[in-house]
């Protein structure tokens, strides 16, 4: 008798965390982004309708706190960015991304011009990297693999998920001092995989999610396009680490 394995797919714990961070508002207001609508609250943008546009790319950001500084002595350290996308046409989960290679680059606070410059980023051993902030700038990160194609007429829901958590700045030993960085996941829908930005008309987000604290423990951070009934009734693969 042959035996199938059965893929895994998330508990009501991991549901519940989709929903709340998609519902529950932010931990803080991010600086420099008070002004958008995202800045103030979790909120879908295209959602499950990205009109004609046919490609896709989960992407994560770190920020720190309006009115706060980047610590000196710590990192956020990311792995396992992934994303997954329901088919309205036969109702399964593809993971359309899974990648420990995640690039990025340090962004003005507030996206104005799309303008940035490189991050400090370092590579860990395990093949992960590791970020630090600075003044005015964010760290905005996706996929080093690039954006994907999808049919933009099949999508029945998103999900994105990256896992994260602070570390000490090499050669120092860094201590809790509170809430420092905090971080929020989302996704872009792209006129063409290979479209150059213009002002957000060839692309847009997805959706974006609540912003929480990273810590010292590896956590989750996440974005769906669904509602926790939704969910519930045609639960996601679980999240990979690899």
């Amino acid at each position: 008798m042959m035996l199938v394995a059965m893929l895994s797919l998330l508990d009501a714990s991991q549901i519940k965390l989709l929903s709340d961070q998609m519902t529950l508002p932010h931990v803080a207001v991010p600086s420099g982004a008070g002004n958008y609508d995202w800045g103030k609250k979790p909120r879908i943008g295209y959602g499950n309708n990205p009109g004609t546009w046919s490609a896709f790319i989960t992407w994560g950001q770190i920020y720190v706190p309006t009115g706060e500084t980047p610590p000196k002595d710590s990192r956020a350290e990311i792995s396992a960015a992934q994303a997954y996308i329901l088919s309205k046409k036969t109702g399964k989960w593809t993971c359309v991304q899974f990648s420990n290679d995640i690039v990025g680059a340090a962004y003005r606070e507030d996206f104005v011009n799309d303008e940035s410059k490189p991050a400090d980023i370092q590579k860990s051993k395990e093949g992960n990297i590791s970020i630090r902030l600075e003044k005015s700038y964010n760290f905005h990160f996706w996929p080093n693999s690039g954006r994907v194609p999808i049919d933009p007429t099949d999508i029945g829901g998103v999900v994105t998920a990256f896992r994260v958590r602070q570390i000490a700045q090499p050669g120092e030993k860094w201590v809790a001092k509170g809430k420092q960085l905090m971080m929020s996941a989302g996704a872009d829908y792209w006129e063409k995989p290979d479209s150059q930005w213009d002002q957000w008309k060839t692309n847009g987000d997805v959706a974006i999610g609540r912003f929480e604290w990273i810590t010292p423990k590896w956590q989750w951070y996440t974005m769906t396009t669904l509602t926790e009934a939704e969910l519930t009734k045609n639960p996601p693969p679980a999240f990979r680490t690899k």
